[in-house]
Order: C-alpha cells, then structure tokens, then sequence
C-alpha cells in the first residue's frame, strides 16, 4: 500500500519546504519524538517508530546511519515524484519495518529548461505577541534554481540545481 506524489501534486499542496512534509499526507503518518537534527522530520509510519523507516533518493538508501531518520533534505522544486510504500512493499526494501520513501529527482530531456525561486519571509509577516517583553525579529530567504538540457540529442541530459537558504535572526530587547 502506499501513494506516489508527481511533482504537479507535490506544487499544490499545501506543505512546508520539504519533500518528507508530504509523507504526512497518507493515511498512518504522524510524527514522533525521533531525533532530526533540526532539518528533517521524525515521521512514524502505522506505528513503527521514526528510526525504522527507509529514505532513498534516486535509488540511493539515503537514511541517517546514525539516527535512523531522514538524510538528506531536498526543495520540492527538484523532486518529480515522492513514493510513499507504507506497507506490503517488496523483499528489495529489507530494513525497513515502518514505511519506504523514494523520491525520483527531477532529470534533463531534449529541450532547455530553467526555474527559479525565492521564498522571503520576515517579522512583518509573522504575528506580534502582546505580552511578550521580546519580539524576535526575522528575516529569511530561500532561493535556487535549476538547469537542464541535452547535452547529445536523445542520448545524454544534463540537470543541475542549487538551492540556498539565508536565514538572520536578532533578538531585541
């Protein structure tokens, strides 16, 4: 059992800036109180805990080997396809007692193609507590992009991307 996410899903729904955000969506998805590091999310999947999960990324096992959880953080602007096997999934997946990730990343063709993006979110966004006697101040950029290409017509594509992600915080008094 389980559901695959296209990356035309992926941009509609309403999720944060990480492709395991959309793992909550399927039924017996909810998160624990597994150790992420501050940059992944501790999911348990029909009551396997976080750490008993599997993450691969292109066909690559990318699960923390120390932690169990997610490795490796990517934008949901260079996935094309999150797999989310929660049960029944075949004997290749061993290791894995909770649920399977796979993300299948975006790739080249035989046309040019760019994106970009810029995320920004500051204090004037954010809501003021009243009774507060500190009010954080913030400012945060998320941008990239991504290129792709033939680099020999129907034969090799290329497809590079680079994300970053800025983020100040000053407290004052």
């Amino acid at each position: 059992t389980g559901t695959n996410y296209t990356s035309t899903v992926v941009a509609l729904l309403p999720t944060a800036r990480n492709y395991a955000d959309i793992v909550k969506a399927n039924p017996g998805v909810s998160t624990d109180r597994g150790a992420t590091e501050g940059r992944s999310l501790a999911l348990s999947i029909y009551g396997a805990t976080s750490a008993e999960n599997q993450w691969i990324i292109d066909g690559v096992n990318t699960t923390n080997v120390f932690k169990g959880v997610q490795g490796k953080a990517i934008n949901n602007e260079f996935v094309q396809e999150v797999e989310v096997k929660t049960g029944g999934y075949e004997a290749e997946y061993g290791r894995a007692l909770g649920g399977v990730i796979n993300v299948i990343t975006r790739s080249g063709g035989n046309t040019f193609h760019g994106d970009g993006f810029w995320y920004f979110r500051n204090e004037a966004l954010n809501a003021r507590d009243p009774l507060a006697t500190i009010n954080p101040e913030e400012r945060r950029d998320q941008f990239g992009g991504s290129f792709s290409g033939p680099v020999v017509k129907d034969k090799l594509f290329f497809f590079v991307a680079y994300p970053r992600l800025v983020n100040r915080n000053h407290i004052f008094l």
